[in-house]
């Protein structure tokens, strides 16, 4: 079972339970863009490049987990100019578990 196989069946049994679970709205590619300084088209092309933080598809909508781009800014985070890359742009890579 997958883990969003795991997390759907959490949630519908939470919900039948009466929990409303507590869920982060998600970011447009604008708000995205203008969070972390770029243009929209730039999110669109790291999209296809496998670049830049990591996104949702719901339905046609694409959108970004808050999460993800709070790790996305972390994985840029250098202390100077001659630091290695740790990844972000190209070979940056979601793996890390949430």
């Amino acid at each position: 079972m997958t883990n969003k196989i795991k997390l759907i069946r959490t949630l519908e049994q939470q919900v039948a339970g009466g929990f409303t679970p507590q869920i982060e709205a998600l970011l447009s590619p604008e708000q995205t863009a203008a969070m972390i300084q770029v243009k929209p088209n730039t999110l669109a092309k790291w999209r296809v490049t496998g670049e830049g933080p990591a996104f949702v598809h719901i339905g046609r909508a694409v959108r970004y987990h808050p999460r993800e781009l709070a790790r996305y800014i972390e994985h840029q985070t250098r202390r100077s100019t001659s630091e290695a890359s740790t990844g972000g742009g190209r070979g940056y890579h979601n793996n890390d578990p949430l």
